[in-house]
């Protein structure tokens, strides 16, 4: 899961490239978020601007949290969009 994180889902300026789904239970992360913070398993607390490398990300200890801040870029589907907004009865 590390190395699909970080080959597959960061670039560079540890962006999400392509919505992803993460971790167990899955945690949609949507285009366009940037990583904020992360933290392995009794290792220290990594924040921007000091996240540290991908190479340090892969070989960190899991479980490992991480926290994601931003605009998506992308739109969720239509099946998100029928979840989050409830249909209102009429009177």
């Amino acid at each position: 899961e590390m190395k699909f994180l970080t080959h597959e889902v960061l670039n560079n300026f540890m962006r999400v490239q392509e919505d992803a789904g993460l971790g167990e239970p899955e945690y949609v992360v949507r285009q366009g978020l940037q990583l904020v913070s992360w933290k392995p398993r009794g290792g220290r607390l990594h924040v921007t601007p000091f996240l540290g490398s991908k190479k340090e990300m892969m070989n960190a200890i899991l479980p490992a949290t991480f926290t994601f801040g931003g605009k998506p870029t992308s739109t969720p589907s239509q099946d998100a969009t029928e979840r989050l907004e409830p249909e209102i009865p009429d009177a």
